[in-house]
């Protein structure tokens, strides 16, 4: 997230919620622990060019974490 933006604005409003409900996500699918999900977050991931789930989300790029999370959720291939 940009340091920059304004705070109250309804699109960080909105980046922020899409980021915590990752996090829930990942936190449930890793059994409820946030010491996994920060490992995940933070190890390159083949599916992702050998760049880490971090990378995009510091990029600005929550889509492609997202996608990643619901397709290991659902048991889909990368």
């Amino acid at each position: 997230m940009n340091p920059t933006k304004n705070l109250d604005s309804p699109e960080l409003q909105d980046e922020t919620a899409r980021y915590d409900r990752l996090i829930d996500q990942l936190r449930r699918f890793m059994g409820g622990q946030m010491y996994y999900v920060n490992i995940w977050l933070n190890s390159p991931h083949p599916d992702l060019g050998g760049l880490t789930p971090q990378f995009f989300i510091n990029e600005g790029k929550l889509e492609v974490v997202e996608s990643l999370a619901w397709a290991m959720e659902v048991g889909q291939p990368g």
